[in-house]
């Protein structure tokens, strides 16, 4: 037996927007995903066409790992990021464009390394990200030296690494976060 309602339907009420984000904010955090998946779409037709230099490494289904935490930062602020080649959300979100992208996959003399470096081990401290050099923390300590130095200069700016699978079975991982929590960075 269905059960009859004698009160008129009502709309449900609005859901809260995650972590207080306003809507516009949820969809850039969304056109920030789809860029970074339709990006390495197309990187990956022309890794299939032997276009692409070295290695491809997909974020598929992690976009939001990359484009969430980096959404975080204040690139005005002039926070800082370092990500690895899973990260390229990161570094589209921290205002690197899809062409400087294309240009350093496809090693092209224009590219931000001059075609002398592959994927998106990258760097460009005015602009806010620093290269990777492992992936296996060794940036940790690095972003320790670079968030001190903003403490020492009271700038209230923050450092984000990204670190992938072994780094924490690695020293440079632990000293570096030694190192941050010490010195309170």
């Amino acid at each position: 037996m269905a059960a009859i309602s004698v009160f008129p339907p009502s709309a449900p009420a609005p859901l809260p927007a995650p972590a207080g984000l306003t809507r516009d904010q949820l969809l850039e955090l969304y056109y920030y995903m789809a860029l970074t998946r339709s990006l390495e779409e197309r990187l990956v037709a022309l890794y299939r066409q032997a276009k692409v230099y070295g290695g491809l490494f997909r974020s598929l289904g992690q976009e939001a790992d990359a484009v969430g935490s980096a959404y975080a930062l204040d690139r005005a602020r002039g926070d800082m990021l370092s990500p690895l080649i899973r990260n390229l959300g990161s570094m589209l979100v921290h205002g690197v464009q899809p062409v400087e992208i294309l240009r350093q996959y496809l090693a092209k003399g224009d590219s931000l390394t001059r075609g002398r470096e592959l994927n998106i081990h990258i760097g460009d401290v005015t602009r806010g990200f620093l290269g990777q050099i492992s992936h296996l923390g060794d940036m940790v300590p690095v972003m320790a030296g670079v968030t001190l130095s903003f403490r020492v200069r009271k700038e209230p700016r923050v450092g984000l690494v990204y670190v992938g699978d072994g780094a924490t079975s690695t020293g440079a991982f632990h000293e570096g976060l030694n190192l941050a929590a010490v010195q309170r960075c």
